[in-house]
């Protein structure tokens, strides 16, 4: 790996936009279908006289179920960004990752209907009334057609480059994004734990994530490097079962996070600044190397001589 690639890494931004989430409700629309009010039929363009439900809901969850996992893992690597999410490009390939299995878990939530995919709306089916059922048997799609409507995908991240010359004023409003999200993330991880007789050991891994992505964008304010230092230490003394005193400190290291005023003050206490030079860095990735800048949300189509990177993704997607 050259220099420039190893630079641009360890300080640069993608931009992951939201991923597509698609597939099938297990419903129909009614073409020519009339509304009845008060015993009147109403019809016209204004009226939406609704859909036939062929497949059964329930067994559709899982979908809202994963859909919301993923935003929350997307979520859990950066800070919102417009349309999209800045994550550190040092992180991005454990964000595919992770990303990829989600993805399969969804599709094998899918695959596992396959089996009963017709004793299920045939069960469904012998609910209704006749005259349902009939319309049921022409809406219902094969299993290969209803299985194809099923899709999640990531768009092709781009490489973060801010649309304006004032970079110290682009890094504070990150910082400031950043600081918010994390500090409703502590106040979430807060609400699920007081109260509890001990700490399951298990709800410390988003707190461990959430110190790590305070530490991935330390390179913009130290107050997250502190954020992340005061876990680490914290860390060495969990040994469960997490109870007493260290059920307390727990809840007092996320009281901080949570706490807006006092997230001001530990800032104001750990402020610096920020090198012009380092900002460049980070929102200008080009200018270390030779590959012309690509612009925010639209992926970079030039690539730079072949280099070796570690990790499944391809980087030349990112003209680097």
């Amino acid at each position: 790996m050259n220099d420039s690639m190893e630079v641009l890494m360890k300080v640069g931004f993608a931009l992951v936009q939201s991923p597509i989430k698609r597939g099938s409700d297990g419903k129909a629309t009614l073409k020519g279908a009339e509304a009845v009010l008060n015993g009147n039929h109403l019809n016209g363009d204004a009226i939406n006289a609704g859909s036939v439900v062929w497949f059964p809901g329930d067994k559709l969850r899982f979908k809202s179920t994963v859909y919301h996992a993923i935003d929350r893992l997307i979520q859990s690597y950066g800070v919102a960004w417009g349309a999209g999410t800045l994550v550190p490009l040092a992180k991005l390939d454990q964000l595919i990752h992770e990303f990829e299995i989600e993805k399969g878990r969804f599709m094998n939530e899918v695959d596992l209907l396959q089996p009963v995919y017709d004793r299920l709306i045939d069960d469904h089916k012998s609910k209704q009334p006749a005259a349902v059922q009939s319309v049921i048997d022409a809406v219902r799609l094969p299993w290969d057609t209803f299985r194809a409507t099923f899709k999640i995908h990531m768009p092709t991240p781009s490489v973060f480059q801010p649309l304006t010359d004032d970079l110290n004023g682009c890094a504070n409003e990150i910082v400031d994004t950043a600081m918010d999200e994390i500090s409703k993330d502590a106040q979430g991880m807060i609400n699920k734990l007081l109260g509890k007789s001990q700490i399951d050991p298990k709800s410390i891994k988003p707190i461990k994530r959430l110190a790590e992505k305070c530490k991935d964008f330390a390179i913009l304010h130290p107050a997250f490097g502190s954020f992340s230092d005061a876990f680490d230490t914290l860390a060495a003394t969990l040994v469960p079962p997490l109870v007493g005193d260290k059920q307390m400190n727990v809840l007092a290291y996320l009281g901080v996070l949570a706490d807006p005023q006092a997230i001001n003050t530990w800032m104001t206490n750990n402020q610096a600044e920020v090198d012009g030079d380092l900002l460049n860095s980070i929102f200008n990735p080009a200018g270390t190397t030779s590959v012309a800048p690509a612009p925010v949300f639209t992926p970079a189509t030039v690539a730079a001589p072949a280099v070796t990177v570690d990790g499944g993704y391809d980087w030349e997607s990112f003209g680097i």
